[in-house]
């Protein structure tokens, strides 16, 4: 086994995210506790709904526009190296800049996906 560097990482579907230097997506899911009155200690659970949500993290540039808040995305894919990589529909739910003096100026996108996502390549 071999570990993967971040630097093929990369989203496409995603307009105004070209320049993002990382990017984190947060799977979950719901755990509904069905244990009744026959339990003899240990609850027991059944899955429930799934969620998933993230942000990309881009430097800002002369000639890349952020994109707004409330926007929606279809199929937007997140590459974690050149053959595999995570593909959902999502809304934008917030951009967020970050500017200082001694760093590369930023602006985050958090969003929230829209139905489930789906693996592809592993």
């Amino acid at each position: 086994m071999s570990q993967i560097a971040g630097y093929n990482a990369s989203i496409t579907g995603l307009t105004g995210t070209e320049n993002e230097n990382s990017w984190s997506l947060d799977l979950s899911g719901d755990a509904l506790d069905v244990t009744d009155f026959t339990s003899t200690g240990p609850h027991t659970y059944i899955a429930g709904l799934t969620d998933w949500s993230g942000s990309v993290e881009c430097f800002i540039d002369d000639t890349t526009s952020p994109p707004a808040a409330g926007t929606s995305i279809t199929g937007a894919k997140f590459y974690v190296d050149a053959t595999r990589y995570l593909t959902g529909n999502l809304i934008i739910t917030g951009v967020s800049f970050d500017v200082g003096v001694s760093d590369a100026e930023t602006y985050s996108v958090e969003f929230q996906g829209t139905d489930g996502i789906s693996y592809s390549g592993w």
